[in-house]
């Protein structure tokens, strides 16, 4: 009996922090999806399908036929709201450093972006930033896939916009 209270006792310790941790995991991409219901509904808006990572969260609105991007630095936020229906295309944009030695070849993502580019020339593109090692640190996570799935999303989303256009 007093063994199994001190079991139960050492791996409530132990779990605690592992509980503890997760529940504030929790409430941090609770308080992001809100900031995006909030954002999406002073646009008149309602979010679609969305994807949230450490620092990113894009999500689409499919009725209105806008983007919303949230990047998280230190203690900043910045959000940008971009029309589908003013857009040509989407790229994704990887900055890669390369070094080399006599050895060994090295190459380091240093930012991913995604590049939206408008239908009207005279407006410049706009960038939607997934990382940047100058903010992020070396740690990539899965910013490159992310980046990759929603230009993948945009373009099929653009494509289909422009065959809408053409029937009408």
């Amino acid at each position: 009996m007093g063994t199994t209270i001190i079991g139960l006792v050492i791996t409530l310790i132990c779990a605690l922090p592992i509980i503890l941790w997760s529940l504030n995991s929790y409430k941090k991409k609770k308080k992001k999806v809100e900031l995006l219901k909030n954002l999406a509904k002073e646009n008149n808006c309602k979010i679609g399908q969305f994807d949230l990572a450490s620092k990113i969260l894009i999500a689409i609105d499919k009725s209105s036929q806008k983007i919303f991007h949230f990047r998280w630095i230190e203690d900043r936020t910045s959000n940008q709201v971009v029309d589908i229906n003013d857009l040509k295309s989407c790229e994704v944009n990887n900055f890669t450093k390369k070094s080399s030695n006599k050895k060994s070849y090295s190459a380091t993502i240093e930012r991913i972006e995604l590049i939206v580019k408008h239908q009207d020339v005279k407006k410049s593109d706009i960038a939607l930033e997934f990382y940047n090692i100058e903010n992020d640190g070396i740690n990539l996570g899965d910013e490159l896939m992310l980046a990759e799935k929603w230009c993948n999303i945009i373009n099929r989303k653009i494509e289909s916009l422009s065959k809408q256009k053409a029937e009408s």
